[in-house]
């Protein structure tokens, strides 16, 4: 018995990605509960990114509760948190890079300042 080798079908076209953000979004959803959760999003890298592992170490340290880390204990020593952190998500199209805080809806402009000043800090 002889078999014929079949070629692959080729690939279907991949969906054009949405152009990046030029400007930031905010959405604010009122629930009858007593906690606020603030997000900030990112693309993150791809799955072939050569510097995939570099997001992981930043994301590891950022997402860490080490008592180092610049989210989670200096938020939690302030009183502004219940938890923070940072998650990222690399894909086959750009993935997902995320830090967060849950709080007191009462703290929530100091505790999205301390947010900004820590995700700034290790921008620079």
């Amino acid at each position: 018995m002889t078999t014929t080798p079949v070629a692959p079908s080729p690939a279907p076209d991949a969906p054009a990605l949405d152009p990046p953000l030029t400007q930031r979004i905010e959405r604010t959803v009122n629930r009858d509960q007593n906690q606020a959760l603030i997000f900030y999003g990112w693309n993150g890298p791809r799955l072939n990114d050569p510097d995939l592992p570099v997001w992981n170490v930043l994301f590891s340290y950022l997402g860490s509760h080490s008592g180092q880390d610049p989210l989670f204990t200096p938020l939690r020593s302030a009183g502004l948190v219940y938890a923070a952190g940072a998650f990222l998500q690399a894909g086959l199209d750009p993935g997902n890079a995320v830090v967060y805080a849950a709080t007191d809806p009462a703290k929530t402009t100091d505790c999205r300042a301390q947010l900004e000043t820590a995700i700034r800090g290790v921008q620079d």
